[in-house]
């Protein structure tokens, strides 16, 4: 079966005097799953390098990451020495992930959570 995902983002921004919608309003992409395996869990993600286990998902696709800790600042990335993805505090990102291998760090004085929804690609 073809186009099984689907993701939806719909981003306003308002402060001050400034405020727009970005364009176009909803942005729904469907997109095709590989296998029955997604895996939505929750990590604890150390003060070193963390590589998330990705149980039987194979090649992370889409993924949706979402910074459970209220004080530490956890760092993303594929190979374990570059981390371009940054989620303050309560942050989350979602994006296509690019690479076999999720890598993950924290900075701050304790290890945190990291809840994710890996889809297979």
């Amino acid at each position: 079966m073809a186009k099984e995902g689907t993701l939806s983002i719909n981003l306003r921004f308002a402060k001050g005097a400034v405020s727009f919608n970005f364009r176009p309003a909803v942005i729904s992409p469907q997109f095709d799953v590989a296998g029955n395996n997604p895996l939505q869990t929750i990590y604890s993600i150390g003060l070193t390098d963390t590589v998330l286990d990705l149980l039987n998902v194979g090649t992370p696709g889409y993924v949706v990451l979402h910074n459970l800790d209220a004080v530490s600042t956890q760092f993303v990335g594929n190979d374990g020495v570059n981390y371009p993805t940054r989620l303050k505090p309560g942050d989350f990102a979602a994006y296509r992930f690019n690479g076999a291998n999720i890598h993950a760090i924290t900075v701050g004085s304790t290890s945190s959570s990291l809840e994710a929804l890996i889809l297979p690609d």
